[in-house]
């Protein structure tokens, strides 16, 4: 697989994720969008581990996740490569537990993609206890 087919399958994967949340990524709270981030990484790289191993170079991955921060969540060049590098920390249980659980429920949402409402469901179950540890209201 060459990097603009993964790239471009990552953005699908990014896509789906951020449509079943609901929400465009210029309206999250700056929690969210770390949380999202986190998960689509999480899913991205369940996709990667789906194909051949060595197909799929570090370089590709981390190019590929730079066109999803760029093109679905509309970072400019500097934070799309703060959000790899946070995420690349987050795969890691003793940087933040919480986080290391998000990106191992992104691993597991790469096999809901195909079940919309489960994949939302999931992505809210997420979402809510961090919007009540905010004092947000959901609906808001």
């Amino acid at each position: 697989m060459d990097i603009a087919s993964f790239a471009k399958s990552a953005e699908v994967i990014a896509h789906e994720i951020i449509y079943a949340y609901g929400m465009a990524p210029e309206d999250y709270y700056p929690a969210e969008e770390e949380v999202l981030a986190v998960y689509v990484f999480g899913a991205v790289n369940a996709y990667s581990q789906t194909l051949k191993l060595d197909e799929i170079s570090e370089l590709m991955f981390h190019v590929a996740m730079i066109s999803v921060f760029s093109h679905q969540f509309g970072y400019d060049e500097k934070k799309t490569e703060r959000a790899y590098q946070f995420c690349v920390k987050c795969t890691d249980k003793s940087y933040n537990p919480v986080l290391y659980t998000v990106f191992h429920r992104g691993i597991d949402a790469f096999f809901l993609l195909q079940q919309p409402e489960k994949l939302e469901a999931d992505i809210k179950s997420i979402m809510s206890p961090i919007f009540k540890s905010m004092g947000i209201d959901e609906e808001s």
